[in-house]
C-alpha cells in the first residue's frame, strides 16, 4: 500500500500529538514583511510573529504574546553547519536605521545555543522594555542594517527593506489583540 505525503504527514500528527504543540492559525504578508498567529496548544497560549528575511538572508523578527505580553525583537544571522557563527558573545551589534546608529543596539543581547534540530544558533535579542522604541525605528524608516563591530567601522550582515512593517504590525496587533503604539509588558 502506498501512502501519498499528505496521509502520512496526517496520520503523524494523530499518532505523535506531540509534534503539532504550536498550530499556525493564520498567515499573512505585505511587502517585505510576514506575520503568522500562532497557538501553543500545550499551553493553550496564541502569539504573533512579525518577520523578515530568511531564504538565505538572516531574519529579523518580533514576536508578541496575546494582549501584547512579552514581546520581544531579535535578529538571527544565517549560520552554516561546521562553520564558526558570523556572531559571537564579545560582538558589539550595531543597528542602523536608513544609515543612522540607533542607540537600541546598545540594548541587544547576543546569545548562543542549540536549536530544535540541535544546530548550533547564535542570536541578537531585545527585551520588551526595549520593543516599543524599536517598533517605532521601523516604523519611520525605509531600511534597518544588521551588523557588528570588531574594533573600526561596522561589518554588514544583512539590509533589511522596511515596506509592508508597518501593515503587518497592525495586523498583528489586530490578532493578537494588542495596541500597536503603547509599550509592552511582561505577563
Amino acid at each position: 500500500m502506498i501512502l501519498r505525503p499528505t496521509a502520512v504527514a496526517l496520520l503523524a500528527v494523530v499518532a505523535f500529538p506531540s509534534f503539532a504543540e504550536e498550530v499556525q492559525l493564520a498567515y499573512w504578508e505585505h511587502g517585505s514583511w510576514r506575520v503568522a498567529l500562532v497557538e501553543d496548544t500545550q499551553w493553550n497560549m496564541r502569539s504573533c510573529r512579525v518577520w523578515t528575511g530568511g531564504d538565505g538572508n538572516g531574519t529579523l523578527a518580533l514576536h508578541v504574546g496575546d494582549g501584547g505580553a512579552d514581546a520581544s525583537f531579535s535578529y538571527e544571522p544565517v549560520t552554516f553547519r561546521n562553520m564558526a557563527p558570523p556572531m559571537t558573545l564579545d560582538d558589539e551589534v550595531v543597528l542602523m536605521f536608513d544609515g543612522q546608529e540607533s542607540w537600541i543596539a546598545d540594548e541587544l543581547t547576543v546569545s548562543e545555543y542549540h536549536n530544535d534540530f540541535g544546530d548550533f544558533v547564535v542570536d541578537a535579542s531585545l527585551s520588551n522594555s526595549f520593543v516599543s522604541e524599536t517598533v517605532k525605528e521601523l516604523r519611520a524608516g525605509n531600511t534597518v542594517i544588521v551588523g557588528v563591530r570588531r574594533g573600526g567601522a561596522p561589518k554588514v550582515f544583512d539590509t533589511f527593506l522596511l515596506n509592508g512593517f508597518t501593515a503587518t504590525w497592525l495586523k498583528a496587533s489586530e490578532w493578537c489583540q494588542f495596541n500597536a503604539g503603547k509599550s509592552f509588558f511582561s505577563s
